[in-house]
């Protein structure tokens, strides 16, 4: 036992270890400590002589809980403990505790082979960085996060926003498109669509391209979409605003669009949604 504690003293990987140590008796005294573990407690050599001479491992305040007063004696029984990681407050050259924190993990391993141990060398390990690394991880991937949601509600709103189904009467719905529809547009024009007709228990959608410049077949398909999608809610669909030059484009193309209801402007396309309800303007 004695040459097995010698090795250790003598070996200068453990006086020179980054990671702090100690070589307890079996009382728990501490009887050698390093030069890392003398760093960590920011004390002198003779400081850290006064502290052995002061100190017991199972009088240790950071240690006083039962269950780490278990994994104590489990150490000094013969067995190798890993301890939880725990807030630990230094103390100092009395043995009391001192107004220093750092989150620390120890390792208690038995010297020798003998059960119990005469000897456990205790290794300090200061993790109080990596902690503090990880919390900033973790609240940058909470702010990140954040920042997802934010862009995405921020995204939907822009959405609603871009697509406005404008109720003009009891059971009609108007939306007005402009500029050219690409594919993700076009999902934002069913989705509202659907959801406005839904919501208000709408008879008629009229669907205004007065401010379409282009319509291609991919377009057209989009309307047709849309079409069906209400249509499978009991709603009916006027297409309003078809210029002579998009009503050529349609043509030449060969899509067909005689099974839908067309209008020349948007008044009339109103004077047609009213008449499916049999309601005029004089009546309203």
């Amino acid at each position: 036992m004695a040459s097995s504690l010698n090795t250790l003293i003598r070996s200068s990987a453990w006086s020179v270890m980054s990671i702090g140590s100690a070589i307890y008796d079996k009382t728990g005294k501490a009887i050698y400590t390093n030069t890392a573990l003398r760093r960590i407690f920011n004390l002198s050599p003779a400081e850290m002589v006064e502290l052995q001479e002061n100190y017991n491992l199972f009088d240790d305040p950071s240690l006083a809980t039962p269950e780490l007063q278990a994994d104590l004696k489990r150490a000094f029984a013969g067995e190798e403990v890993f301890l939880p990681i725990l807030d630990y407050v230094i103390v100092d050259s009395h043995g009391q505790p001192s107004n220093r924190h750092l989150a620390a993990r120890f390792l208690l391993k038995p010297v020798g082979d003998a059960t119990p141990p005469e000897y456990v060398v205790g290794y300090f390990h200061d993790v109080s960085e990596a902690l503090e690394l990880e919390a900033q991880i973790s609240a940058r991937r909470d702010e990140i996060e954040r920042m997802s949601q934010q862009d995405s509600l921020l995204k939907a709103e822009i959405a609603a926003r871009a697509v406005p189904v404008v109720p003009i009467l009891p059971g009609i719905l108007v939306l007005p498109l402009v500029g050219g529809i690409d594919p993700m547009q076009a999902d934002q024009i069913i989705t509202a669509l659907l959801q406005a007709s839904s919501r208000s228990n709408a008879d008629t959608v009229i669907l205004d391209l007065t401010g379409v410049p282009v319509v291609d077949t991919a377009v057209a398909n989009y309307i047709l979409q849309a079409i069906n999608a209400l249509k499978l809610l009991g709603t009916e669909t006027i297409v309003v605003g078809i210029s002579n030059d998009i009503a050529q484009t349609i043509v030449q193309l060969g899509i067909r669009l005689d099974m839908i209801a067309t209008r020349a402007d948007l008044q009339s396309g109103l004077m047609a949604a009213l008449e499916r309800q049999n309601l005029t303007i004089e009546s309203i």
